[in-house]
């Protein structure tokens, strides 16, 4: 009897040692989370707003891959980067986050697959990924660009289940240090 009272002393004694710590890998799982997620959203939006200002320069670029007639260039090129910027600002708000990385999960695969095809042919073009801001001749830098966004994608979608489920209201309240649910201060 006293072996398991000592036990389940020492357990607790443990488990609160154990709670700054796991506090803090919480912290920092949270951080790089944001900033993985800001960061990404942050290169939706300047893609999106940099192939906006010339959406005829990007319905060439599009074209460039000969994969689609014109047409479909022409309203590819106003569509993908509506999309973009609605995914961006998705991401760096936090809503509709799923949805959102599943979208931006399903372009980049799309994207990546464009340029493979256009290495496989041969073609030395401009990817189009920022319109005219940024030359991307070539192809094999663009690719790579791709794949380790696809995994930064892949792994905000997989640590989205151990994220803490918490609102933009939420973060702010407890930044002031107010209880949710009554509203006063804790």
């Amino acid at each position: 009897m006293a072996e398991r009272t000592l036990a389940h002393a020492e357990n607790a004694v443990n488990a609160e040692r154990s709670t700054p710590n796991a506090e803090r890998r919480m912290l920092v799982f949270r951080v790089i989370r944001i900033t993985l997620r800001t960061g990404l959203a942050l290169l939706f939006l300047f893609a999106a707003i940099t192939k906006l200002i010339d959406p005829a320069e990007f319905a060439q670029q599009i074209a460039n891959y000969q994969l689609l007639p014109w047409t479909v260039a022409a309203i590819l090129a106003v569509f993908l980067p509506a999309l973009e910027f609605c995914l961006g600002l998705s991401l760096i708000f936090g809503r509709l986050e799923t949805g959102a990385l599943i979208w931006a999960g399903s372009l980049l695969v799309i994207f990546t697959g464009a340029l493979i095809s256009a290495i496989a042919r041969g073609l030395s073009i401009d990817c189009g990924c920022f319109g005219r801001s940024i030359e991307n001749t070539g192809t094999v830098g663009p690719l790579i660009r791709n794949l380790m966004l696809l995994v930064v994608t892949g792994l905000l979608w997989f640590s989205r289940r151990n994220s803490p489920k918490q609102t933009a209201n939420e973060s702010s309240l407890s930044l002031l240090g107010r209880n949710r649910s009554s509203g006063t201060r804790s």
